[in-house]
């Protein structure tokens, strides 16, 4: 058991990173606002631009929601035995296991994660890209949602 808490202190290492990029991705997103404010007024119609701020918006809060969640839920569980116990015994079921590894599961989150964040920094400077990027993250979550719910059914 010691060695699976050190992998959830890893987890929330690595999950406490991302959070730290989607905030310097703020960060960087509000300094470019306030310097390029003409130009990126210039580039989008207001139709685009509110469109775009948004749906930027939404994938922000989601993201630093879902990163907050899954850290407060593993140090919830590194602080009680018994959550261990319980997220030691999810994570090493076997059914969960194998429709992880049918669906792709790492892959698929790790290019959910950079789309995210190539959509939310594309954003302020092409709506062309921008909503093409949006499109790709949508069907990339599609087809992850798609795959979990039939191999989660078939198994």
């Amino acid at each position: 058991m010691n060695d699976f808490e050190k992998k959830i202190k890893n987890r929330v290492r690595l999950l406490a990173t991302g959070l730290a990029i989607v905030c310097s991705v703020i960060i960087y997103l509000l300094i470019r606002q306030s310097y390029d404010d003409d130009y990126i007024s210039s580039i989008f119609s207001t139709p685009w631009k509110t469109a775009a701020t948004n749906i930027q918006l939404i994938l922000l809060v989601t993201l630093i929601a879902t990163l907050i969640f899954s850290i407060t839920k593993n140090i919830r569980a590194i602080r009680n035995p018994d959550r261990l116990d319980n997220l030691y015994i999810y994570e090493t079921d076997e059914r969960n296991i194998f429709i992880k590894q049918k669906t792709g599961s790492l892959g698929m989150n790790m290019v959910m994660f950079g789309l995210t964040i190539a959509t939310i920094v594309t954003g302020n400077s092409n709506p062309e890209i921008f909503f093409t990027l949006l499109g790709s993250l949508l069907f990339v979550i599609v087809i992850h949602v798609l795959l979990t719910v039939y191999y989660s059914r078939k198994y």
